[in-house]
């Protein structure tokens, strides 16, 4: 089984809350050391903008990494459309059950979350995985159930949605690949719809989105950036 991660890479800075510590070179340099060479992971930046604008962007040929220049969708939903056809452009080099790991560009992973990943594929092989414990699933709203299971190394939770950064099999992508073009980057709408699949979320996390408050929670981030 091989991971297939595609990184969306935006050389726009928007308008979000970021702690000072932030900065999407950081999230390179963590994605960096934290991958783990001994798997079989591919990975691709697919940028959005100008190439130019970040030198430190750039292949890593020992760690399989890659970069396709500039899409030029211009929004976040053109530029995940334009991931989603460079994917489908190159899918019959891929096995069904290898993995496809989309992922933004103002993500931290921690060590060893390549191993945590192929642990939830194996839990839930037909449905979607997240590393990231969303901050939002600690505030009370209403009919906030789940179901806890534990792997090897961790324990997961069934979640309603995620973000746009999430895996799933070659098979199943194809399979739900009308709605994630029809929903693009909505991606709680997107998770809503495609309810007959199983969402699952490690706890703690393994990835968090850098934006407070709304980061995974226990892990020391700013360490690890």
């Amino acid at each position: 089984m091989k991971i297939h991660t595609f990184i969306r890479f935006c050389t726009k800075e928007n308008n979000r809350q970021r702690p000072e510590w932030f900065s999407k070179e950081s999230c390179y340099n963590n994605f960096l050391k934290t991958n783990n060479s001994l798997l079989n992971i591919e990975t691709t930046y697919i940028v959005d903008g100008d190439i130019d604008s970040v030198p430190y962007l750039k292949p890593v040929a020992e760690q399989n990494i890659k970069i396709v220049k500039n899409i030029k969708g211009g929004t976040d939903p053109l530029s995940f459309e334009g991931t989603l056809d460079y994917i489908l452009t190159n899918i019959s080099k891929y096995e069904q059950e290898d993995v496809i790991y989309l992922l933004e560009d103002d993500y931290l992973h921690n060590y060893n979350w390549s191993t945590i990943l192929l642990e939830g594929i194996n839990l839930v092989p037909t449905g979607y995985i997240t590393l990231y414990d969303h901050g939002d699933k600690y505030i009370p709203y209403s009919n906030k159930e789940s179901n806890i299971v534990p792997t090897k190394s961790t324990h997961w939770r069934t979640v309603p949605s995620t973000t746009n950064t999430y895996a799933m099999t070659v098979k199943t992508l194809l399979e739900d690949l009308p709605h994630h073009q029809s929903f693009l980057t909505r991606d709680h709408d997107k998770f809503l719809f495609l309810k007959k699949r199983l969402v699952i979320s490690c706890i703690p996390g393994y990835s968090t989105h850098v934006q407070p408050p709304f980061m995974s929670p226990v892990v020391d981030w700013e360490a690890l950036s």
